[in-house]
């Protein structure tokens, strides 16, 4: 079993793939051939498995130990209810990832237990190569290198930090085939995972010498001077004190026509994963780090702040159109600190990718049978700064997701909130979408399911918090995430059934001067009160009097209904004799059999 701990990811739901158990040749390459039949004859022999072998074949020569890996789609909802991942660490529902499996030199890992060896640990002078085939066209996808697990010695554990150690190399910035025509998908590529200057070198020239040309060959550097990576041989530190590290690769959205491609790439990924082991091992004195890749300025100076007053439009437009309802804003925040930041401060981000900006509602929230809750804001896709964007309702107590959608999904729901020739200007940026318990025909709504781990499908339980994520990938002109101040935070509205209240009680007498409760035997009192949350169905109210210590009636009767909020207006007449405290109580009570607080007052005769 791994001594590290295992990586807590949240990822689409899937079958193994195919795992190759040889110890002693060279495994078999994952698939080759792709679904889209127009790849030409030099693209194939690129992603041939002569040309693999001959890298092979070059890095033994170099003696190096090739230890074969495996990209694997793990069910991580599933995993979580198992208890073998801790939590969902807020991934997107709908987005799948595929995640390098790594083991050790020479470690043959069984399909039953892939499972458990999501994250590695890698010596400064080993290397980690994925060679294979770009998705089919997708919206999105990327590889990216994260640190897990680091040890704290001043808190003397080890724990989870998942931060990103590189800038993802996305569809944007991926060296491939393709690139020079602009088109990354299904196309041949190289990724070299290394911290060692001499180490990657030694790579490179085996792939050259297979023929692979520089234009395909990516680099991804693990670097040591942020990573922490040892060999006890050499005398650095021990190894239960290094970092855990784990390579993602990531999805959204298949394009339209591509959807079946899409499937075949997840469940039978055509990318070989080799750990590539020096024997003899480095010595120390030869090591030269790598030093920390550059990453992507974020930002372009045009921001969406423009579309202010049209999102403020929309929000009124959104509680306008629910009268019966109470609506409670939840303001905007800020999800997750880059990940070089949360490195600095010791804080768990989630597995954070600079490819996007991270939102949410602040707090958290629950959400009833009665309740529902608006999303909505400026659909960054729309606006040019993202290339999709999207929102997942989580979990707070582990952050997993449960139902979601995307800027492609919501596109144009906005425009039903205005009357015909209403609409905001720009009303196709924007964006407002339901998500409830149950939808019933509302086609702009998404339902949160309330199942437990043992459902099917498992969801968030009734009383279990909440909260929405809000993520905007890429913006295409910089090739990273927008920069946090150049877009407009999406929102989010719970409505709840107005709460029936009963307040601004006053108290008067003719001649008065001002409201009181306490008048002179027999005085004929005026009692005003208001009545409000009153839903679609009528609200019955009632005024009563406990005459243990005296007696009253209302006039011109002590009950009533209102079809909407409203004041009541009623006259308590007492014997004139009478010199007592009289206790009056007001209730309502609307068509579900909801009540208002009790509302009590008391009144002085003298």
């Amino acid at each position: 079993m791994n001594r590290s701990v295992v990586v807590p990811l949240v990822l689409l739901a899937a079958a193994p793939v195919a795992w190759s158990q040889g110890g002693g040749g060279l495994p078999a390459p994952a698939a080759a051939q792709s679904p889209r039949a127009r790849l030409s004859a030099q693209e194939q022999s690129l992603v041939s498995a002569s040309r693999l072998g001959s890298f092979l074949s070059a890095m033994q020569a170099d003696r190096f130990q090739v230890t074969p890996g495996v990209m694997y789609l793990p069910s991580i909802v599933e995993l979580a209810c198992q208890g073998i991942a801790p939590s969902c660490n807020g991934n997107n529902n709908t987005n799948p990832y595929l995640v390098a499996v790594v083991p050790k030199a020479g470690q043959v890992i069984a399909p039953e237990d892939v499972p458990k060896y999501l994250n590695f640990q890698m010596r400064r002078d080993e290397a980690v190569v994925l060679v294979g085939r770009t998705p089919p066209p997708v919206a999105y996808f990327s590889f990216t290198g994260f640190i897990l697990n680091r040890y704290f010695e001043s808190e003397g554990i080890r724990r989870k930090v998942f931060a990103s150690a590189v800038d993802p190399h996305n569809m944007l910035t991926l060296k491939t085939s393709g690139r020079a025509s602009g088109d990354p998908y299904d196309r041949a590529f190289v990724l070299v995972v290394a911290s060692d200057k001499g180490t990657r070198k030694r790579v490179h020239d085996a792939l050259e010498k297979a023929g692979y040309p520089g234009s395909i060959v990516n680099d991804l550097v693990y670097s040591p001077n942020l990573a922490r990576m040892s060999s006890k041989e050499n005398g650095d530190a021990d190894e239960l004190k290094d970092d855990d590290f784990v390579i993602l690769e990531r999805f959204a959205l298949w394009e339209y026509g591509y959807e079946e491609a899409g499937s075949d790439y997840l469940h039978d990924p055509p990318v070989n994963v080799f750990r590539l082991t020096p024997n003899p091992r480095t010595a120390k004195a030869d090591y030269v780090a790598l030093p920390v890749e550059k990453i992507r300025p974020r930002g372009t100076g045009l921001t969406e702040m423009d579309l202010l007053p049209e999102v403020e439009a929309l929000r009124d437009a959104i509680v306008a159109r629910n009268p019966g309802m109470k609506a409670e804003e939840l303001r905007p925040a800020t999800w997750l600190e880059e990940s070089f930041v949360a490195l600095q401060k010791e804080t768990d981000v989630l597995g954070e990718s600079r490819d996007t900006v991270y939102l949410r509602n602040a707090g958290t929230f629950l959400l009833g049978k009665d309740d529902f809750v608006m999303v909505y804001g400026v659909n960054h896709e729309k606006s040019g700064k993202a290339t999709y964007a999207g929102f997942t309702v989580y979990d707070e107590c582990r952050a997993c997701p449960y139902a979601g959608g995307n800027s492609r999904s919501v596109s144009g729901s906005a425009l039903d909130y205005f009357p015909a020739g209403s609409a905001p200007a720009h009303v196709s940026s924007l964006y407002a979408w339901k998500l409830a318990r149950e939808c019933g025909s509302d086609v702009r709504c998404t339902e949160v399911p309330e199942g437990i781990c043992s459902s099917d499908p498992p969801g968030i339980p009734l009383d279990r918090e909440m909260f929405v994520g809000f993520r905007a990938y890429v913006e295409p002109s910089t090739k990273v995430g927008p920069a946090f101040t150049e877009v407009v935070y999406d929102r989010v509205l719970r409505f709840t059934p107005k709460a029936l209240e009963i307040g601004g009680v006053t108290v008067t007498a003719e001649g008065a001067t001002q409201p009181g409760a306490l008048f002179p035997a027999g005085t004929l009192v005026h009692l005003r009160f208001r009545v409000t949350g009153v839903g679609e169905a009528p609200v019955a109210w009632s005024a009563t009097v406990k005459c243990d210590d005296g007696c009253g009636e209302f006039l011109p009767a002590g009950t009533g209904t209102l079809a909407t909020d409203g004041e009541v207006d009623v006259q308590l007449k007492v014997p004139p004799e009478q010199r007592t405290l009289l206790t009056v109580f007001l209730d309502a009570t609307d068509g579900r059999g909801l009540n208002a607080k009790t509302y009590g007052l008391q009144i002085r005769y003298y």
